[in-house]
C-alpha cells in the first residue's frame, strides 16, 4: 500500500492487491473507495476549470471591438426603416440583439433572458422558413427569475429547428414547456417534425458517453454538449432524455434539472 501511494502522480492510484489479513483487506478497501471519489472530484473540478478557461477565451475573442458588428446592424436597420423595408429591419434588430445576448459578460442569467434570446433565435428563423415554423410557449411564472447558465436552452429548440423544420417541407410548430419549482424542473421541447432519424439518433446517444472535455465532445451534436454541461453544473440527479419515433412524426428533448 505504501508504494502504491508513494508512486501517485496526477491521480491517486488504487491497490489491487488482496491481503491474508482482514483488517488489512478492509483498510485497503477504504483506501480505494476514497481514490475513486478522489478521482472523480479531480476530474469534475479539471473539466469545469477547463470550461471556464474556454469561456473565459471566447471572451478575450469576442473583445475584438464586438461593438463595432452591433453598431453597424443597428445603423443598417435605421437606414432600412428610412427605405420602409420594414420586414428586413426587424430581421436585422433580432440579429443584433442576438449578438448583444451572446457577448454579454455574465455565465449566468435568468430564464427570463434566455427566453427572450430563443424569441430573437426563433424570428430570424421565421424569416427563412415563413410560415413552415411556428411556435408557442407554456412556462411557469415563478420560474422565469430562476438563475441558469447563458444559452442554457437555447440548443434545445435550435435541435428542433435542425431536426423537424429543416427536415420537412410540412409546417411545423415547437412548443416550449417550462413546469415545476425553483430547484426540480423540467425544460421540455417538442415539435411534430419527422423524428430524429435513427441511425442519427444512436450517434447522439453515443456523443453523451464521451470523455472529452466540453466544447470538444462532439461537435456535430449541441445535444452533447449541453448533456455534459447539464452534468457538470448540476449533477448526476439531472438529465437529458429524447424521445423521437419517425413512423409516428415527432421528438421531445426533456431535460430535467434537480438543485
Amino acid at each position: 500500500m505504501e508504494k502504491v501511494m508513494a508512486h501517485t502522480e496526477d491521480r491517486l492510484q488504487p491497490n489491487l492487491k488482496k491481503y491474508s489479513n482482514t483488517d488489512i483487506n478492509n483498510l485497503n478497501a477504504s483506501y480505494n473507495a476514497m481514490v475513486d471519489a478522489n478521482n472523480q472530484l479531480i476530474e469534475e473540478v479539471y473539466e469545469k476549470e477547463l470550461l471556464r478557461t474556454q469561456a473565459e477565451i471566447k471572451a478575450l475573442q469576442a473583445q475584438v471591438n464586438p461593438h463595432f458588428i452591433i453598431n453597424a446592424l443597428e445603423s443598417l436597420y435605421w437606414v432600412m426603416i428610412q427605405n420602409g423595408d420594414l420586414k428586413n429591419a426587424e430581421v436585422l434588430l433580432s440579429l443584433a440583439r442576438l449578438f448583444q445576448y451572446i457577448l454579454k459578460g455574465k455565465d449566468w442569467i435568468s430564464l427570463d433572458e434566455e427566453l427572450h434570446f430563443i424569441e430573437q433565435y426563433l424570428q430570424i428563423e421565421k424569416f427563412r422558413f415563413g410560415h413552415k415554423l411556428s411556435w408557442n410557449y407554456e412556462v411557469n411564472e415563478m420560474l422565469k427569475e430562476i438563475k441558469i447558465p447563458k444559452l442554457f436552452i437555447h440548443p434545445l429548440v435550435e435541435n428542433a429547428v435542425k431536426y423537424a423544420v429543416e427536415t420537412t417541407t410540412k409546417n411545423v410548430e415547437i412548443h416550449i414547456e417550462i413546469k415545476g419549482t425553483p430547484t426540480d424542473y423540467q425544460v421540455i421541447v417538442s415539435d411534430n417534425g419527422n423524428g430524429i432519424p435513427p441511425e442519427t439518433m444512436q450517434k447522439i446517444l453515443l456523443s453523451f458517453k464521451e470523455k472529452n472535455p466540453v466544447g470538444s465532445v462532439s461537435s456535430s451534436y449541441g445535444l452533447a454538449n449541453l448533456y455534459k454541461r447539464i452534468q457538470l453544473y448540476y449533477g448526476k440527479n439531472s438529465s437529458l432524455t429524447i424521445t423521437t419515433v419517425p413512423q409516428f412524426p415527432g421528438t421531445q428533448v426533456k431535460m430535467r434539472i434537480q438543485i
